[in-house]
């Protein structure tokens, strides 16, 4: 059987993890909280564009539900492919979660 080991991080030490991956990732607005602490960050960071991108990337992604490609019928009849970045995916998902942190903490 495979040993796995748990690690439990508090929300806070979560969140200092998502904002320093995001820093590492070209999120410059992230230096200054890191720099400062991120006890007077505001949550809603976590939803701006900007650090979506840095943290998951503007590739394009494919999930389990084939969300990559959304098909989106016009009133004249017409199918139009939208193309989806990860970050937008994912920014998706952060807003439709019961916790976002949690959420966040899947991809550290």
């Amino acid at each position: 059987m495979e040993n796995k080991r748990i690690i439990y991080m508090t929300n806070k030490e979560i969140f200092k993890k998502v904002i320093e991956k995001a820093v590492k990732n070209g999120w410059t607005e992230g230096q200054y909280h890191l720099k400062y602490g991120v006890r007077g960050i505001s949550l809603s960071v976590i939803f701006s564009h900007d650090f979506a991108k840095a943290f998951w990337g503007e590739e394009e992604i494919n999930t389990n539900l084939n969300l990559k490609n959304i098909l989106k019928e016009t009133f004249d009849g017409k199918i139009y492919q939208t193309i989806r970045h990860g970050f937008q995916y994912h920014l998706q998902q952060l807003v439709l979660c019961d916790n976002p942190i949690e959420y966040l903490a899947k991809f550290l």
